[in-house]
């Protein structure tokens, strides 16, 4: 696994595609996604997927966020346009997906 290269993150509870992002602050063997963005940015997209929905019923505060994924590097993953559409991209750069994806509409 490389910076840069696209990744699937698997848990037992679904699945996240991102764009890896090594770094030395994280350590070997760890992975952090941050929550910001929820499905906005594509279903694949949202790290809720791969954790419990449980929270606290009085403070209804969510359970802690962690999970225990398989990463596994992505040479092309299926992307939703617009119309409901499925495509298959190469997975190469955001710019890429980008102009590809202005194509296809």
């Amino acid at each position: 696994m490389q910076d840069g290269d696209f990744v699937e993150l698997t848990s037992r509870r679904g699945k996240l595609v991102a764009q890896a992002r090594v770094t030395a602050e994280i350590a070997s063997g760890t992975c952090f996604v941050p929550f910001h963005w929820g499905r906005r940015m594509g279903f694949y997209k949202c790290v809720n997927n791969l954790t419990l929905d449980a929270f606290d019923p009085v403070s209804k505060e969510p359970e802690l966020k962690a999970a225990a994924v398989r990463l596994k590097k992505l040479e092309e993953f299926p992307v939703l346009l617009d119309e409901g559409e499925e495509s298959v991209l190469k997975a190469t750069s955001h710019e890429q997906i980008r102009a590809d994806q202005g194509r296809k509409r």
